[in-house]
C-alpha cells in the first residue's frame, strides 16, 4: 500500500507531507498504517470533509491511498475532520515529522 499525506495551512503556514509504501515500513509501522486504513474503511469514505464556515489559520489534510488497485484521495477541513480519521491523522504526522528530520 502506497500512502501520500499532506497537512497544509496553519497559524505559521509550514507545510507537512511524507510519502509511505508499506514494503519501506518496519513490520510494525506497515501493519500499523494498514490497521489504521482499515479502520476507518478509507476507501469508502466520501472525498472530502469541508466546514461550511471559513476558517482562517487551520489546516487542511490531503490522504492519498493504493491498495490492491484501488486509488484515493481525501481532503478535509481540520475543524471537519470526523474522529474516526484523528488517529491516522496522528500517525501520518508522526511519520511525516520523523521522516523530515
Amino acid at each position: 500500500m502506497k500512502v501520500c499525506f499532506k497537512r497544509t495551512g496553519g497559524l505559521a503556514a509550514i507545510s507537512l507531507s511524507v510519502t509511505l509504501d508499506t514494503v519501506g515500513l518496519s513490520e510494525a509501522d506497515s501493519k500499523r498504517l494498514h490497521k489504521l486504513i482499515d479502520a476507518i474503511s478509507f476507501f469508502d469514505q466520501p472525498q472530502s470533509f469541508t466546514s461550511t464556515m471559513q476558517e482562517v489559520d487551520r489546516f487542511q489534510y490531503e490522504i492519498m491511498a493504493e491498495a490492491e488497485g484501488r486509488v484515493k484521495t481525501i481532503k478535509m477541513d481540520e475543524s471537519a475532520v470526523p474522529d474516526l480519521f484523528r488517529p491516522l491523522l496522528d500517525y501520518l504526522t508522526e511519520l511525516a515529522r520523523v521522516k523530515k528530520k
